[in-house]
């Protein structure tokens, strides 16, 4: 019998249940304080900003030598 798919399930179900119990928790405290909202709106702001930047085309990074 495969007795390692059974702890496999069981440890997924608990990484999963961490994951979202860490989750409301981390949302119940940037909701409840304006300050971890603002730090939250950079990071993403940055996240997005770099995310454009690495998209982007990259003619201006590359030569025709390479």
């Amino acid at each position: 019998m495969y007795w390692w798919r059974l702890l496999a399930v069981v440890g997924a179900v608990s990484v999963a249940f961490v994951a979202v119990g860490s989750l409301v928790r981390l949302l119940d405290t940037v909701t409840a304080s304006t300050a971890a909202l603002a730090v939250i709106a950079v990071v993403a702001a940055c996240v997005l900003a770099a995310g454009r930047l690495g998209s982007g085309p990259a003619s201006r990074l590359s030569t025709s030598y390479w």
